[in-house]
């Protein structure tokens, strides 16, 4: 067992919505190929904190038991795609990248943060749920329209991501039910 763990926070889904979602992945799939991400490995990433020792990583699930995490309702409705890893995903195609509220969370969650010792990354936060990797081309006139999904997350964890000869799992070593709407 390493010392450390590769972790980050993210909004999680229904098994409801997580099986429609994977309707969105095997559709673009046949377009894109690729390899699709496992049902149960379909999240939101609100922040990704990296590879992080286990004592801070406990710190850190203490912290965040006092922390009130509000949610509201979003769209999931359309398809993107980032280039250089190969990735297709869902998302809200609201203006602005996402609902306010969801940028507010993105917000406050590094405040949080920030004052435990991870900086707040630079780029911007662009909400998406990776649905196929290592796609071998990516073409939005090709893929059939996708069914929209109204997404109340109900739970936000903190996740240690690990690699294996099988491929990425996932162990939720803090979750809180969500308040808001």
């Amino acid at each position: 067992m390493p010392n450390h763990h590769r972790v980050f926070f993210a909004l999680w889904p229904s098994a409801a919505d997580a099986a429609r979602l994977e309707g969105w992945a095997r559709a673009a799939h046949a377009v894109c190929g690729g390899r699709m991400s496992p049902l149960e490995n379909l999240h939101m990433t609100l922040a990704y904190l990296g590879v992080t020792e286990h004592e801070r990583v406990r710190v850190l699930c203490a912290a965040a038991a006092r922390w009130r995490i509000d949610a509201g309702a979003m769209l999931l409705d359309r398809y993107g795609h980032f280039p250089k890893p190969r990735v297709v995903w869902a998302g809200p195609a609201e203006e602005g990248g996402g609902p306010a509220w969801l940028h507010a969370l993105h917000g406050d969650l590094w405040r949080r943060l920030e004052p435990l010792g991870w900086p707040r990354p630079d780029r911007p936060f662009h909400p998406h749920i990776t649905l196929l990797r290592k796609v071998a081309s990516f073409d939005p006139c090709f893929l059939p329209p996708p069914e929209p999904i109204a997404w109340t997350p109900r739970r936000c964890v903190l996740v240690a991501s690990r690699s294996s000869d099988r491929g990425v799992w996932y162990e939720a070593l803090w979750s809180r039910e969500l308040g808001g709407d």
